[in-house]
């Protein structure tokens, strides 16, 4: 086993993934069945999954549809994933982090660790004070899903040296979405992480173009 995957499967780290995932569930007050049910072995859970990390079997849970309304009007499309990929995904994050951001974009803001929207109006400012006349306004239509996969595993696959981490990404990242899409309140969105703002899944724009 690698390094870096043997820092992902300590229990330290992903208890500490259980936690971030647990105080975003609780955020809206309502955590959920599969929170709560995963909360009431929590200790016994970890343990678990930090073995199967460890041993290479660990095979993510297919992604569940679900939509929620656009303030514009419409639905958006989204999918959350099972509770112990979502804390698999924050341990993963909390690895790679250090060694993927630094090569990101410098236009890159969303979803980045210590970086938001005032820095993007600043960046914006700074271009403006050096004479950049025009601002292109763009949204890509489904963005994530319509990224290939594999630009992205190959430019980590050169920043990670780590065989069996990239393995493990790569089953998060290409998971299917199954089952009857939901439809769901905004609200309930900010207690899960889903393909298109999952922690891998945010390197995917800036690493895969």
């Amino acid at each position: 086993m690698g390094d870096l995957l043997a820092r992902v499967c300590r229990e330290l780290a992903l208890l500490a993934a259980w936690e971030d995932v647990r105080e975003a569930a609780y955020a809206d007050g309502e955590p959920g069945s599969a929170i709560v049910a995963f909360e009431n072995r929590a200790l016994r859970n970890l343990a678990d999954l930090a073995e199967q990390v460890a041993a290479g079997g660990y095979k993510p849970r297919p992604m569940t549809g679900i939509t929620v309304p656009k303030p514009s009007g419409g639905v958006r499309e989204l999918a959350i994933g099972a509770v112990p990929d979502r804390i698999v995904e924050r341990a993963v994050l909390a690895v790679l982090d250090p060694l993927v951001d630094p090569v990101l974009s410098p236009w890159s803001f969303a979803f980045r660790r210590g970086l938001g929207v005032k820095d993007a109006i600043r960046a914006l400012t700074a271009a403006r004070d050096a004479g950049a006349a025009w601002v292109a306004r763009t949204d890509v239509d489904d963005c994530f899903p319509s990224i290939p996969r594999w630009p992205v595993l190959e430019r980590l696959r050169e920043l990670v040296p780590d065989v069996e981490l990239i393995g493990l990404v790569e089953r998060l990242i290409t998971r299917p979405v199954v089952g009857r899409v939901k439809r769901v309140a905004p609200v309930c969105i900010r207690a899960v992480r889903c393909p298109r703002c999952s922690p891998t899944s945010t390197w995917t724009p800036s690493t895969g173009h």
